[in-house]
């Protein structure tokens, strides 16, 4: 545990950092359920604690993972290009029903 003040001089401090440093990964998941799916995108690409703390809670990572899922299916369907056989595997291991 941390001394009453610890964070007082600190101009940056690293809540999910700290939490998953803490153990506290049922608040890290509540955190992320109220985040939309660009947001998680943009948290998986924050840093590696921040991914790994994503990757952990598998509701948020399979939002994440079936949010890029959809917006590839969109561009290529704008692209109007030739899908290929890779496309198709993967369209078919999506994380949600």
């Amino acid at each position: 545990m941390y001394r009453s003040g610890h964070f007082e001089e600190r101009r940056r401090l690293d809540m999910i950092r700290f939490l998953v440093d803490m153990n506290m990964y049922h608040v890290v998941k509540k955190i992320f359920s109220y985040l939309g799916e660009r947001d998680l995108v943009a948290i998986s690409m924050t840093s590696a604690t921040w991914y790994a703390s994503l990757k952990q809670t598998p509701d948020a990572h399979a939002r994440r993972i079936d949010f890029l899922w959809e917006m590839e299916r969109d561009k290529v369907r704008r692209s109007g290009e030739k899908v290929s056989s890779s496309f198709f595997f993967h369209s078919t291991v999506r994380c949600s029903p």
